[in-house]
């Protein structure tokens, strides 16, 4: 794969947002995992985060990635680390998926859990569970921790996109 930076959290942590200003900055090209692996040919109401079968989203999301990056571009990856399935338990992304991604970099973003249940809230139109998000957002810190730890790869843990231009700019000092 080509030099990916991956950068996950859980809904409504801004990720999307400090994603442009990191793109912008660095002149990465930015990815949506959801984009990749088609998520609206697999899931009928968009706003529906649970996903039915998450090796096969991470299977798609891989055949996305084959077919779209080029060498010699640097790509963020905007993603999550943990996922919701049908049930409503949090599973974590397998490492399979990360080790064929190859990353050079995990990003993880959060934020306050009032924050984001607002802003998600204000997005979907519909009303979310507290506990969950801080549920959710915990699990998402403590994979990206684990996955660095077990790749060797730098993680930068913030809600700050000024901090992760900073760290990447320490990172990829030419």
């Amino acid at each position: 794969m080509s030099k990916i930076i991956f950068i996950g959290g859980i809904h409504g942590t801004g990720k999307s947002t400090i994603s442009q200003m990191i793109c912008a900055e660095f002149d990465f090209e930015y990815l949506l995992a959801s984009s990749l692996l088609k998520w609206a040919e697999i899931n009928t109401d968009p706003k529906n985060k649970k996903v039915k079968d998450v090796t096969d989203t991470q299977d798609r999301l891989i055949l996305g990635l084959n077919d779209k990056i080029q060498k010699d571009v640097t790509y963020l990856l905007d993603g999550h680390f943990c996922l919701l399935n049908n049930s409503g338990k949090i599973m974590q992304v397998p490492i399979l998926t990360f080790q064929t991604i190859n990353p050079a970099v995990l990003i993880v973003v959060h934020d306050k859990i009032d924050k984001i249940k607002l802003r998600l809230e204000k997005r979907d139109g519909r009303l979310y569970d507290a506990d969950l998000l801080h549920t959710m957002q915990e699990a998402e810190i403590t994979h990206a921790t684990n996955l660095s730890q077990e790749l060797k790869i730098p993680l930068i843990k913030t809600d700050d996109a000024f901090v992760i231009i900073n760290k990447l700019q320490e990172i990829f000092k030419p």
